[in-house]
């Protein structure tokens, strides 16, 4: 698939999983999706944040440094592991797809990829080279990632801020709802009635 093409098969396996319990809990019509590019452009942007910061800890080493070699290698990526996905949520959240579509882009990233990586580099040989204390890089940082946070959105797209959802039963899952409601409502008058009794055969 497209999705495959581009290594976010890991994304879209996790919100595939997630969609399921979710059009079964609220009653959602089957073709229901969240969107990939939205979980797809925090992860980007949270690796570029992580990658500016491992090479303010690993500023002091040497370039042939096994660990900065490898940084320098591949500074961004697109695939990643289920605790990555916890960790997006827990920040993020997730919106449905018609709140943050797919690019073009999101699905042939190599363009992406390479513009990050390059400006990765360039902010790595700054925080290598420049003499900046421990107390200005957060202030050091903060334009670094305005400027990659822009790059994903001309790639991506924005990231709404809000979103405002409005949803409506299939037909088919609100007659199951109504049936769910009736019989819970039925076994709680029965289990109910069946502890009344209990009670007045004990006193």
């Amino acid at each position: 698939s497209d999705v495959c093409s581009s290594d976010l098969c890991w994304i879209f396996s996790f919100l595939n999983v997630l969609r399921a319990h979710f059009i079964h809990e609220y009653d959602l019509p089957a073709h229901f999706e969240f969107s990939q590019a939205y979980l797809f452009f925090w992860d980007q942007f949270e690796k570029c944040n992580q990658f500016l910061r491992y090479i303010w800890e690993l500023k002091d080493e040497p370039s042939d440094h096994p660990v900065v070699r490898e940084l320098l290698k591949e500074p961004i990526s697109d695939g990643g592991q289920w605790h990555m996905l916890q960790n997006l949520v827990a920040k993020y959240g997730v919106v449905p797809k018609h709140c943050m579509g797919e690019s073009k882009q999101a699905n042939a990233t190599d363009k992406m990829t390479s513009t990050l990586a390059g400006k990765l580099r360039e902010y790595a040989h700054h925080l290598r080279t420049r003499t900046i204390a421990d107390g200005q890089l957060e202030d050091t940082l903060r334009p670094m990632l305005y400027t990659l946070y822009s790059i994903l959105c001309v790639f991506l797209g924005e990231p709404p801020a809000t979103i405002q959802w409005e949803y409506n039963p299939s037909a088919e899952n609100f007659v199951k709802r109504k049936f769910k409601k009736h019989y819970s409502q039925r076994k709680g008058k029965t289990e109910a009635a069946a502890s009344r009794r209990k009670s007045a055969n004990t006193t």
